[in-house]
């Protein structure tokens, strides 16, 4: 991703789930899209936010969501 940073990962994913309508047809689906880019601070440690939009959260229409995170990976 950048000249000088090689271990770098930048990722972007997409998920679609899907409800099955014989146990709740009031359910369709729900799609995730994932943006997250793992920066590896030293050779033991790197960290990893993460970005999610989340459409028709639930699988019954409502608003999307927007989720944050940040993982820590620690390697001993």
């Amino acid at each position: 991703m950048l000249p000088r940073r090689p271990l770098d990962v930048l990722a972007l994913g997409i998920g679609d789930s899907r409800f099955s309508p014989s146990l709740n047809p009031d359910q369709s689906h729900e799609t995730v899209v994932e943006l997250n880019y793992s920066w590896v601070v030293s050779g033991n440690l790197s960290l990893q936010p993460v970005l999610q939009l989340i459409l028709n959260p639930d699988g019954r229409g409502g608003a999307p969501l927007l989720a944050t995170g940040l993982a820590l990976q620690c390697t001993f």
